[in-house]
């Protein structure tokens, strides 16, 4: 299962390939070569828009800490498949 999350861009934690993801409008403009790179429309135009990044965050160390968290509930008398 994949999700994709969505947040505000900022100068601080830019992220051209988030960028372009979240801005498909963006993308084709540079890859047309009308911007250098999703930066470059950023600092110019994306900040003051309020342009925003998408990415896809690694899920398995907060799956894990759930896990961890639920495990003193479970029963462990009953058959079940465990694979994780």
């Amino acid at each position: 299962m994949s999700i994709e999350v969505s947040r505000l861009a900022t100068a601080e934690d830019f992220d051209e390939a988030a960028y372009l993801k979240a801005n498909p409008d963006v993308r084709r403009v540079v890859e047309n070569g009308g911007f250098a790179d999703g930066r470059d429309h950023f600092q110019q135009y994306g900040r003051s828009e309020g342009r925003r990044l998408l990415f896809s965050p690694d899920l398995s160390l907060a799956r894990q800490q759930k896990m961890a968290r639920l495990r003193p509930h479970l029963r462990d008398d009953m058959p079940c498949k465990w694979d994780g």
